[in-house]
């Protein structure tokens, strides 16, 4: 995530746990329905049921997703041309990953399938994360500690 608002998501939703979304915004704008897709995971499996690799490939021309090492999203720059501008992500951006309660506004609930009733949910909600592995292509990037 950018602190101009570009942003590129891997997200997984509690009550769809055989689909993953794809996501992405251009100095925070998002177009409902048009960024935004879900991906069967690969074999019928469920993002609960064990480990799975999340890969977002970002380079200057393309963002690939895959799941298990298998291709589920390309976004050409070249197909998101729009008012004289490529409404691409470009900006430097921070990695960051979270679990987030999504009733906040309306339409959100409604995606996330809520709002949340905390009185009916576990004591401790867990979530883990196996390995977190961060590439950068010296060619484009510059890490920034």
């Amino acid at each position: 995530m950018s602190t101009d608002g570009d942003e590129i998501d891997w997200e997984t939703v509690g009550k769809d746990l055989k689909r993953a979304q794809t996501d992405y915004f251009y100095r925070g704008i998002h177009k409902t329905g048009v960024d935004f897709v879900a991906h069967t995971l690969p074999g019928g499996k469920t993002f609960d049921s064990d480990f799975h690799t999340y890969t977002i490939n970002w380079g200057p021309e393309r963002i690939i997703w895959s799941i298990d090492g298998v291709t589920v999203r390309t976004l050409e720059k070249s197909s998101t041309f729009e008012d004289g501008v490529y409404k691409y992500p470009s900006r430097p951006s921070y990695i960051t990953l979270s679990l987030w309660d999504g009733s906040g506004g309306n339409g959100t609930a409604r995606w996330s399938n809520g709002p949340i009733n905390w009185d009916e949910q576990p004591d401790i909600i867990v979530s883990y994360f196996r390995k977190i592995k961060v590439m950068c292509n010296p060619k484009y990037n510059k890490v920034i500690r």
